[in-house]
């Protein structure tokens, strides 16, 4: 249920940031960095598996770090071209993270796409006094 109600409410989300035109900027540099990621995340993933040779779980591990490192690196590169094409990269990633636990469930732990539905940061810390 929930996830139907996420499933619902990122694409709204995307297109509020569409609605204005300099915002498709935001979604090309978006999908840019996604696709820059996936492809760096599946090369990265290729060369640690084929240098460690590690077992099964390990991989599954090391496959998942080597991927929310490229995506996270994606994310500093979209905002350095373009600040809001981050926002935009984090809904992309959250929306194929939540289909990948939708569709295939067993595809990786409970743990790794909760992180996805954590809050980030603000984006400047609160000074006391």
């Amino acid at each position: 249920m929930v996830l139907g109600q996420v499933a619902r409410s990122v694409p709204l989300v995307l297109w509020s940031e569409l609605r204005q035109g300099h915002r498709l900027r935001n979604l090309t540099v978006a999908i840019l960095a996604y696709i820059a990621a996936s492809i760096l995340e599946s090369v990265g993933t290729s060369l640690v598996l084929e240098l460690v040779h590690p077992d099964p779980r390990l991989a599954t591990v090391l496959g998942m770090i080597v991927g929310l490192a490229t995506m996270v690196l994606s994310g500093y590169v979209a905002a350095l071209i373009r600040q809001g094409a981050a926002r935009v990269l984090a809904g992309i990633i959250f929306t194929v993270v939540v289909m990948l636990f939708v569709t295939v469930p067993d595809s990786a732990p409970l743990w790794y796409g909760l992180r996805f539905s954590l809050p980030a940061p603000p984006r400047r810390w609160p000074v006391d006094g």
